[in-house]
């Protein structure tokens, strides 16, 4: 079983990245970035301050910049340290085969014991349930535009050959999760304490 799923994990990112070209290189590259996300982020901010009082929004950035931070250094030092998986950019197969971004004539693939979770995926998603928890019934369609521009991002690492569908899973899941605990027991109960004030 676990080696069907493993085939799986390999035949997507293969699939997804024999699909590649110069203009989807650089469109891949770009949204996999750190400047992109400067795209959704302003959105969650938006939305944040939208619906919620001041001390309140202030509070959702605060809790955003600490669950951030949380979830990178739990994907970095419990999850990639403890499971050493390497990406597919450093298969002895699928490295054969991939396609890899260049960069100024070195091509992109990442530290290669580094795959599991997708750091991408658990920093983003977390944002995305956070604001989503805090705010949920009041998104409306927006909640689906950042849905798909996480999608997007995750296909990215894929394409970039740097990560399997299972570590974009497996951070979202952590991403998720931990925006839930952060909404529910910090952030939640700070609103609730500057109501009684």
């Amino acid at each position: 079983m676990i080696d069907f799923l493993l085939g799986v994990d390999r035949s997507i990112v293969l699939a997804i990245n024999s699909a590649n070209s110069p203009f989807w290189d650089e469109v891949m590259w770009f949204i996999s970035s750190k400047i992109f996300w400067l795209v959704p982020l302003s959105i969650i901010l938006f939305l944040a301050w939208r619906h919620l009082n001041l001390k309140s929004f202030w509070l959702f950035v605060i809790c955003g910049f600490a669950l951030y931070a949380l979830t990178d250094q739990i994907c970095l030092h419990i999850f990639k340290n403890l499971f050493l998986r390497q990406r597919p950019s450093y298969h002895p197969e699928l490295s054969k085969t991939l396609h890899f971004y260049s960069n100024s004539g070195e091509y992109y693939k990442g530290k290669e014991f580094a795959s599991f979770v997708s750091s991408h995926a658990a920093n983003y998603f977390a944002m995305l349930s956070f604001l989503f928890f805090a705010i949920g019934k009041k998104l409306n369609p927006f909640i689906w535009v950042l849905f798909i521009i996480g999608l997007l991002i995750c296909y990215s690492r894929m394409y970039l050959g740097v990560h399997y569908p299972s570590d974009l899973i497996g951070g979202a899941m952590v991403g998720i999760f931990l925006a839930f605990l952060m909404e529910k027991y910090v952030f939640r109960k700070l609103k609730i304490e500057n109501k009684k004030e």
